[in-house]
């Protein structure tokens, strides 16, 4: 043995041997053990104790912490000591070895961090060969991903005709097979009913619309309704509002005739007095022709003597230019033509003055004759109130004659 600091001297430790092998005293549980450079005696006997050096010398201990150790040698693990860093990484201890696990129970840290066995339970239940189930009832929108792309055939049987809606937020199913019902929404659900009102619809999805349904408000101010799709209109007839305000069919007539193709014609003296405007400021004016006939030969009632209107009115404040008349059938009385004509209006004998028929210019026979107005201003009569043109007849009855009288006038300032 080396001779340095703290160490025995060989010679002292075979010494202190010897000493003991020829008769030497050293006491049971003793060993020999350097102490200050000297040989010294050191009790090892204390029970379980063990022999750990200090870095100076060695003593006898007892074994604490984590294991314990018996007198016969035997070391055991103290309890609770074990932790994470005291088992081998790659350990791999044996299920057996962990404490009994009830059947069907798993290993889960708790709130306190610790591993605690626990019942499976909630939306998942587990055998205890592992075989997991999802418990009835638990399964929620959240929990299918969202493409999970679900088989139709994996949902529940559904009727044909029929079709899932939410009802109180569930899904239920509803019958739509009913012939020709539609699916309208009532503002909290959707429900099948039958199609009424002013259409049909027929189960191939064809829409007709029903008779005597289409009021005005139904057509679109710009639809443009092409003039074939109305009812036929006979040629000539026009579309007019009837007394009770219905659009009627009917012919035109009265003063103005229509054909087929729009052309409008004025009758045959259709034409009176007030149709013509009077102008009542500086502007274009008609110069008027009245023309009545005075035929005592085909109407008996103006033979007699007496004043005959003749049917048209020369307006207030006319102006009479010319005057003339066309004798188509001499006039006569049957006796010795003593009977007189005047031609007038508004006042007497201006237009012709009253003469015999009998009188030698003739005036009453057959042929054209001038009246008073000649187209001067010397002869031209001013009427103020106007009225009717008129044949008088004096003295004598009369039996035959025909004229057609013509009165050329205008109208002047309606306020003179």
């Amino acid at each position: 043995m080396n001779s340095t600091t703290n160490d025995i001297a060989l010679g002292t430790v075979i010494a202190a041997i010897e000493a003991v092998a020829v008769g030497g005293a050293l006491t049971t549980g003793s060993m020999i053990i350097g102490a200050a450079g000297v040989v010294a005696e050191l009790d090892v006997s204390t029970d379980g104790y063990i022999l750990v050096g200090n870095g100076t010398t060695a003593t006898s201990v007892a074994v604490s912490g984590d294991v314990t150790i018996t007198n016969a040698g035997v070391v055991a693990i103290a309890s609770g000591v074990i932790i994470n860093a005291d088992i081998k990484s790659d350990a791999a201890i044996a299920y057996s070895k962990l404490a009994t696990l009830a059947s069907a129970r798993l290993i889960v840290g708790s709130a306190g961090g610790v591993a605690t066995a626990v019942d499976v339970t909630g939306d998942v239940t587990i055998s205890n060969a592992g075989v997991t189930a999802i418990a009835s009832d638990v399964i929620i929108n959240t929990d299918v991903k969202s493409d999970a792309a679900i088989a139709f055939s994996k949902l529940a049987a559904l009727t044909t005709g029929s079709i899932l809606i939410g009802s109180a937020s569930v899904a239920t199913a509803l019958d739509i097979k009913t012939d020709g019902y539609i699916l309208v929404g009532n503002g909290t659900t959707a429900t099948s009913v039958a199609v009424s009102g002013d259409i049909t619809l027929s189960n191939a999805g064809v829409v007709a619309i029903a008779s005597d349904v289409i009021v005005d408000g139904d057509i679109k101010t710009t639809a443009a309704i092409s003039l074939s799709k109305l009812a036929s209109l006979a040629s000539g007839r026009l579309i007019v509002g009837s007394a009770g305000n219905v659009a009627t069919a009917v012919d035109v007539t009265g003063d103005v005739t229509i054909s087929s193709t729009g052309v409008t014609a004025i009758g045959a003296g259709k034409v009176l007095e007030a149709m013509v405007g009077v102008p009542t400021t500086n502007a274009l004016g008609l110069k008027r022709i009245a023309r009545v006939e005075f035929d005592p030969s085909l109407n008996s009632g103006e033979r007699t003597i007496g004043a005959h209107t003749l049917g048209v009115t020369i307006p207030a404040n006319a102006i009479i230019i010319r005057s003339w008349y066309d004798v188509c059938t001499t006039f006569a009385d049957g006796v010795a033509d003593l009977a007189t004509i005047a031609l007038h209006c508004e006042t007497a004998d201006n237009i012709v003055a009253a003469i015999t028929i009998a009188d030698g210019s003739n005036v009453w026979d057959q042929g054209l004759h001038e009246a008073i107005s000649t187209g001067t201003t010397a002869t031209a009569k001013k009427l103020t109130t106007g009225g009717l043109l008129t044949a008088t007849v004096g003295a004598v009855n009369l039996t035959a004659g025909k004229l057609v009288l013509f009165v050329e006038y205008v109208v002047t300032d309606v306020n003179a």
